[in-house]
């Protein structure tokens, strides 16, 4: 995994993910792209859903990269495929941001790469804030635009 690019990858227990209805509240009432096409609103897991499945598994990964979110995105598709020709047949990822895999995507019509498309933590309702803090990474919210930003994909393994 850590081959494809990533910062770093942490192993940590699935149970130390943190679901909150708090994240996707930030999500519908924080960010420009909700409930448009690419922040994949459509495709998004209720915070039940979320924990529900998290509970499923026992191993999990905590992903950490950097902009731009296409390429994030492009590696976290590569990571979870590389788990599941590794045997991790229940291998899942949830990605940060809002789609960014097609970079010709034309917002106004139906999505067509259903096969590429994840579900964001944050749209989830996964608290990224807790969740990096619990692994012992630190995140800050940013003050002003241009400082540097973290991404951080969390990949379920079983």
């Amino acid at each position: 995994i850590r081959s494809l690019g990533f910062a770093e990858a942490i192993p940590f227990d699935p149970a130390d993910v943190v679901v909150t209805d708090f994240a996707q509240n930030k999500c519908r009432f924080g960010c420009d792209s909700y409930n448009k096409k690419h922040c994949n609103r459509n495709h998004e897991h209720s915070p039940e859903e979320t924990e529900g499945l998290i509970n499923t598994y026992t191993r999990a990964l905590l992903l950490k990269g950097e902009p731009p979110t296409g390429d994030f995105q492009r590696q976290c598709l590569a990571a979870e495929t590389a788990a599941f020709k590794a045997g991790y047949y229940k291998a899942f990822i949830y990605w940060a941001a809002p789609c960014s895999i097609c970079p010709s995507c034309d917002l106004s019509k139906p999505c067509t790469n259903h096969k590429h498309s994840r579900p964001s933590m944050e749209g989830s309702g996964i608290d990224v804030f807790a969740t990096v803090s619990a692994m012992g990474e630190t995140l800050k919210t940013l003050k002003e635009r241009g400082e540097v930003i973290k991404y951080y994909a969390l990949l379920l393994l079983e």
